[in-house]
């Protein structure tokens, strides 16, 4: 992990890096249907998923690793996936851009993903290749919070205040 960017005079294996999930899409105008929804930053990330109580999706890459590029035109690009990652909040965090946080976290490897649900718990860990099928499960074991179960804890707390109120 580096804390610089990535400069290449040409001709080194930098020069043919593969490119962010987040810069694949020439059109940037919107999301497209082959790649997550990605938030810019991962704090930025944290605080959206919080106020709406959804799980994080975190894709750790860099510009410069093969591995990280094939992710994103693989899993990253299956229809399937890019569908489940609409129940989460996802985040693309550049090992160059943001080392403190591939820091936070422990990231040492590309690409390195989490799945961390709504309570701000890491479900699922992912370093180096993993396959669709694989990223689906991890997703799909992990869903934001439904009515029934907001209800069921907002129940919990009125249930102690009136429990204390009682006392």
């Amino acid at each position: 992990m580096r804390d610089e960017p990535v400069r290449d005079a040409g001709g080194g294996m930098w020069s043919v890096a593969t490119p962010r999930p987040d810069a694949i899409s020439p059109d940037r105008s919107g999301p497209s249907a082959t790649e997550p929804e990605y938030v810019e930053g991962y704090d930025a990330a944290a605080r959206l998923a919080a106020a709406e109580r959804r799980p994080l999706f975190v894709v750790f890459g860099a510009s410069w690793c093969h591995w990280s590029g094939a992710l994103a035109r693989g899993p990253l690009a299956d229809r399937d996936i890019v569908a489940r990652s609409r129940r989460f909040v996802c985040v693309f965090v550049d090992a160059d851009r943001d080392a403190a946080t591939c820091r936070e976290f422990g990231v040492t490897a590309f690409p390195t993903l989490l799945v961390i649900d709504a309570e701000g718990q890491e479900r699922f860990r992912a370093t180096g290749a993993t396959g669709a099928t694989g990223l689906a499960a991890a997703l799909d074991a992990v869903r934001p919070p439904g009515p029934a179960q907001r209800r069921f804890a907002d129940d919990g707390r009125r249930a102690e205040a009136a429990t204390d109120v009682t006392r």
